[in-house]
């Protein structure tokens, strides 16, 4: 079961997790949206890490350590955590990044291996979301290959980051966040 804890006021993924007592939790990002609900960063990652403070300790977190709220945390959690991140020292990193008009591709080390993945997403938080979907599988124990298919036929959101094809070339088709 997958539930996205999304908030806007404070206590309302507290009162999710209690709801749903979650054994994994992905915490992909601290900003500035729902300020106006929220009114200051700080409240914004106390309701966030909520999550991952409600883990049990048999539980794992998965969290952007690129994140810079995410990154200047002293987490003392109970559960294991892995960080994720592209820029700095990560658990799980991307590297050897490289996007053209087929879309992304980029190697992630696991288990001691260098795997590569390709994806016809674009953008850098794409290449984020992959690396907790990676990061997931990889912990869930789904086979490499697998995690590599679904990584490669996953599809854009509509109008958002999306490759089209156009006259002679190719549009990037970003007309939501226009």
């Amino acid at each position: 079961f997958i539930c996205e804890m999304g908030a806007d006021h404070v206590h309302e993924i507290e009162d999710l997790c209690n709801f749903v007592c979650p054994s994994i939790g992905i915490l992909s990002a601290i900003g500035p949206q729902h300020l106006s609900t929220f009114k200051s960063i700080e409240n914004i990652l106390y309701e966030k890490m909520k999550l991952l403070e409600s883990l049990p300790n048999t539980g794992m977190g998965f969290y952007n350590f690129d994140n810079f709220y995410l990154k200047q945390m002293d987490m003392k959690l109970d559960c294991s955590v892995t960080r994720v991140g592209i820029h700095s020292y990560a658990d799980i990193k991307a590297i050897n990044i490289v996007c053209d008009h087929l879309g992304s591709q980029f190697d992630v080390m696991l288990d001691g291996n260098l795997v590569h993945f390709k994806t016809n997403l674009l953008g850098e938080h794409n290449i984020s979301n992959c690396l907790f979907a990676i990061s997931l599988g990889h912990y869930l124990k789904v086979d490499i290959p697998l995690i590599q298919m679904a990584i490669q036929t996953a599809k854009p959101t509509e109008h958002r980051m999306e490759l089209k094809p156009f006259y002679k070339g190719m549009c990037i088709d970003n007309a939501y966040n226009s």
